[in-house]
């Protein structure tokens, strides 16, 4: 089975997530969101996981990661390839599904 992992550069240890892909049989490859015009196709993956960032979907000096990973999510929800999104990937997940995301009111 194969993974892929998106996350930033800084970010990009894959952590207990990876241990516990490995664990059972995944492996993977890193999509990094500063090279997201390098990705491959997911021809061949299993599932998508979409790490944490301290981005937001909603900045405009990361428009163009962004929009792609959330067209890649939408296109891994289209094809039937599990995802899951943790932290700001669940705020991708979110708006990959037609959601919206913005910063709460204070």
């Amino acid at each position: 089975m194969r993974a892929v992992l998106i996350a930033n550069r800084e970010d990009a240890d894959p952590g207990f997530i990876g241990r516990s892909l490995r664990a059972r049989g995944y492996s993977f490859t890193e999509f990094l969101r500063e090279d997201h015009g390098d990705w491959p196709t997911l021809d061949g993956f299993d599932l998508v996981v979409a790490m944490g960032s301290n981005w937001s979907t909603y900045w405009d000096h990361v428009a163009e990661p962004v929009r792609a990973e959330q067209q890649l999510l939408a296109e891994a929800l289209h094809r039937g390839i599990g995802v899951l999104g943790i932290c700001f990937g669940a705020q991708q997940l979110s708006v990959a599904l037609g959601g919206q995301v913005s910063r709460a009111e204070t």
